[in-house]
């Protein structure tokens, strides 16, 4: 019986503490700990991009400054990374990777910056663009959730080596994304916590994308899931084997449409006054 009370109790301290252990590695601020390998003696090795629908992205993760193009044909689409032969995935060692100590994990290993061509192949205007980081390709066009999966566009810690670290309110992105229109000022002002997409988001207004033309967005990709030694809290398959950048386009609106919600607006003000007179 003493046993069994034992191993119960094992059971429930295992339940609620793998759990929270998972949450930890997969946060997308960076942790405290060993770092897995100092940049000399890293591994590294590329994985691939492929589209969801297939055939619609070109472009390798080799070289130093990897650039794909896109041809955008519907209001969504999944750029997929795969692969790699190493715990750093399909992006590879980050070349800002530089840890000053094994106890300088600032910075994720996993990591390219990234440039998109993205084609408007759609046959109308585009009015604004969503970038979206997850892990399943699961059509989402908004409200956007937080991903915490150790995923981002590059979050990284500011704070200096000395710890105990407070990175929860220390954090920015490796490199500013760039793109025409208006970046959502949100999507680029670091926030921590279960409610914030800061990491996981850009979304860029008032684009006016032509049908046929082509646009630039650059911004940073990296995986903090192999950053840290297994011993001290890193994840032990290292960065993710496969994830995905959903892009969620959505066009001008026609000038009817406008008509139709001004015409709208002004029967149901008509509406009120009738109602207040009466």
């Amino acid at each position: 019986m003493l046993w069994n009370r034992r191993s119960t109790r094992l059971a429930l301290l295992f339940a609620v503490t793998i759990p929270y252990l998972q949450a930890d590695q997969l946060f997308d601020i960076p942790g405290e700990g060993d770092v897995r390998c100092l940049r000399a003696n890293c591994p590294d090795s590329h994985g691939i991009v492929t589209s969801i629908p297939p055939g619609l992205v070109t472009g390798s993760l080799l070289g130093s400054a990897p650039t794909f193009g896109v041809n955008l044909t519907g209001s969504t689409l999944f750029l997929n990374f795969s692969g790699g032969d190493t715990f750093l995935g399909p992006l590879g060692l980050n070349p800002n990777y530089d840890p000053q100590s094994i106890r300088d994990s600032r910075i994720p290993v996993a990591g390219q910056p990234i440039a998109l061509d993205i084609t408007n192949s759609m046959g109308f205007t585009i009015s604004d663009v969503a970038l979206y980081l997850e892990i399943p390709p699961t059509v989402i066009t908004g409200p956007f959730s937080p991903q915490g999966d150790g995923i981002s566009f590059g979050i990284w810690c500011t704070a200096g080596l000395a710890e105990p670290r407070d990175c929860k309110n220390q954090i920015t992105l490796l490199a500013t994304p760039t793109g025409p229109g208006i970046l959502n000022p949100a999507d680029v002002t670091p926030g921590a916590g279960p409610n914030s997409t800061f990491g996981d988001l850009l979304r860029y207004t008032n684009l006016n994308l032509e049908a046929g033309a082509t646009a630039r967005f650059t911004f940073f990709i990296t995986d903090r899931k192999a950053t840290l030694d297994p011993s001290t809290g890193g994840n032990p398959e290292g960065a993710s084997r496969s994830f995905n950048l959903e892009i969620v386009a959505n066009p001008v609106p026609e000038p009817g449409t406008f008509l139709l919600l001004g015409a709208g607006l002004l029967v149901a003000v008509a509406l009120t006054r009738r109602r207040h007179q009466t």
